[in-house]
């Protein structure tokens, strides 16, 4: 069958601090990082044995074994190892944990006024709505808790099951209170969400807002053609 589409969700802000310092050397240019989804009880047994299994991974290495695949079996040694990951979270990690690994590092380059993005990315069904926003319902949830009077801190709207967007955005405010706070000017000089829904495919994408019209990566990498809409 066709590779199932991939869906990825992205976001991005941009702050202006006066007085940052533009140095590039302690960052990071792209980090990956793996997180396993756990098998739940509603669906455990269901679907088809594949050739291929996970066997093991190592939270603070990065890696991820498994076996099966055609590398383990010329090597030998039962199951392949992919070493290419910052750090991989095991399937009982907590959204806390995730955003602690993966996202509060970028919020304090980000406070350096850097741009930065979050991609998350994987196949239908591997969590990456439930990674960026939590389960279903969450989000409503959380504004309906902002109508009633939330402000610029956590309390009594964020939840344990809440992912990195509505974390990252307390976190934000919370970093700028503390920077007003100790004498220091900063400016968050535009907010806005936009969302772009594209399939990556056999070394294509193509926009499924635009009837999947075809978009191309230009030569710094970014993606060109997508429709971009803004969320209210």
């Amino acid at each position: 069958p066709p590779p199932r589409p991939k869906r990825h969700y992205r976001c991005r802000w941009t702050l202006a601090r006066a007085g940052r310092d533009r140095g590039m050397s302690s960052l990071k240019p792209i980090a990956s990082y793996a997180r396993i989804k756990p098998v739940g009880a509603e669906t455990r047994g269901e679907g088809t044995a594949a050739s291929k299994q996970l066997s093991g991974w190592d939270e603070a290495k990065g890696t991820v074994s498994v076996s099966g695949t055609n590398a383990a079996r010329a090597s030998g040694g039962g199951e392949e190892v992919f070493k290419h990951f910052s750090a991989t979270l095991a399937p009982d990690a907590s959204q806390a944990r995730v955003y602690e690994v993966t996202v509060a590092p970028l919020l304090a380059q980000f406070m350096e006024g850097f741009d930065v993005d979050v991609l998350s990315y994987g196949q239908t069904g591997s969590g990456k709505t439930y990674t960026m926003f939590g389960p279903p319902q969450s989000m409503v949830q959380a504004e309906s808790r902002l109508s009633r009077g939330g402000g610029e801190t956590a309390d009594g709207i964020l939840r344990p099951e809440h992912g990195v967007i509505l974390r990252s955005g307390f976190a934000c405010l919370e970093a700028l209170k503390a920077l007003r706070g100790g004498g220091k000017r900063a400016v968050l000089h535009g907010s806005m969400v936009e969302i772009s829904i594209l399939t990556f495919a056999n070394q294509s994408v193509s926009d499924l807002l635009s009837g999947k019209a075809d978009c191309y990566v230009d030569a710094s990498h970014h993606v060109q053609g997508a429709k971009q809409v803004l969320l209210k």
